[in-house]
């Protein structure tokens, strides 16, 4: 497989690395490859474009309280000239197949990797783009409050690499290497798709859970009918999955959910969503993916396959989407 330009050569001082889309995710992974010496533009448009230009990228870790507004070179359209050795795509799903164009524009060969819930498209990505597509996950989410983006580190979740035949390449260690420099914790997986279902066993009830809250992570942690169900629906998804052979799911998740009991799992429940981490880790995701929670549960069902009614919490938990109440912030999440 071709691996574009290798980079992160021995002794190599900078990465030129090319970030589409300046939401939440694409500032925080530019931010701190930024913040390790790595030379990085950010591509976006309108009025994001204008606040990046005017204002450099600000951002601000509150769960380490740590702030910074970097120097960062933007633009709108890649000149002719341009190379790069990487390129993340950290776009909307509704933004992805638009981005096509511009990638399949560029002659240096440079790798892509798509940061983000994009498995569905994987097949799309890879047939426009051959040998250069790669696909990952962040390990990060939050809100944009204004011209500053305000994101922490999801404990005990890893950014997530692979291959799309799930092969273990020297490009996808090189950029393991060089996101575990710019502080992000980076795992490499061998089934991507896999992967996404284990997580998604995880992040859909909890997205579900705080859909019936009208978003606000405070008022779920109050409503203990809710977060049972949640944890049950969660404990239900694993176990089906694991007995279909998905080998993905997070050892320490596992444990949670499969081992301790339901008043443990409450009782950290209570305390994550009370405090800012219930708002930057899934708050603001809950709210800001909620056009496409529906599909979600919908794929998450095919994961789950014909289960023979072992999954009931699952189900009902499922069943009372609503429409969540109005955002109490601006545009969030994990690819935006």
């Amino acid at each position: 497989m071709s691996t574009g330009t290798p980079f992160c050569a021995e002794g190599r001082s900078l990465l030129r690395v090319l970030v589409c889309g300046a939401g939440v995710i694409g500032s925080a992974y530019a931010a701190r490859l930024l913040g390790v010496g790595r030379d990085v533009t950010l591509l976006d448009r309108g009025a994001r474009l204008s606040e990046l230009r005017a204002d450099g990228l600000a951002v601000d870790e509150p769960l380490v309280e740590t702030s910074s507004v970097f120097d960062i070179r933007a633009i709108d359209e890649i000149p002719v000239t341009e190379t790069f050795e990487l390129v993340v795509v950290a776009v909307r799903p509704s933004q992805l197949l638009s981005t096509l164009p511009l990638l399949r524009s560029m002659t240096d060969g440079s790798d892509v990797l798509f940061l983000g819930d994009l498995a569905p498209h994987q097949p799309q990505l890879v047939e426009a783009l051959g040998a250069r597509a790669l696909f990952g996950f962040p390990s990060v989410s939050g809100v944009r409050e204004g011209s500053i983006t305000r994101f922490a580190q999801i404990d005990r979740q890893k950014t997530v690499l692979s291959e799309p035949d799930g092969a273990m390449t020297t490009r996808v260690r090189n950029i393991q290497t060089e996101f575990s420099i710019a502080g992000f914790p980076t795992v490499i997986s061998t089934d991507f798709a896999q992967w996404m279902r284990a997580r998604d066993a995880f992040m859909v009830p909890i997205d579900c859970a705080l859909h019936r809250a009208g978003g606000d992570p405070v008022r779920l942690s109050h409503d203990d009918d809710t977060l049972r169900l949640m944890v049950a629906a969660t404990r239900e998804a694993f176990t089906v999955l694991h007995d279909r052979g998905n080998s993905d799911i997070a050892a320490d998740l596992r444990l949670i959910y499969q081992h301790l009991p339901t008043q443990v799992d409450l009782a950290h429940w209570h305390r994550v969503l009370r405090d800012q981490r219930g708002e930057l880790w899934f708050g603001a995701h809950a709210r800001d993916t909620a056009g496409w929670l529906s599909s979600r549960v919908s794929e998450l069902r095919a994961a789950l396959g014909d289960h023979s009614g072992a999954t009931p919490s699952f189900d009902e938990l499922v069943s009372s989407l609503r429409t969540p109440g109005p955002n109490r912030t601006p545009s969030s999440g994990r690819a935006d």
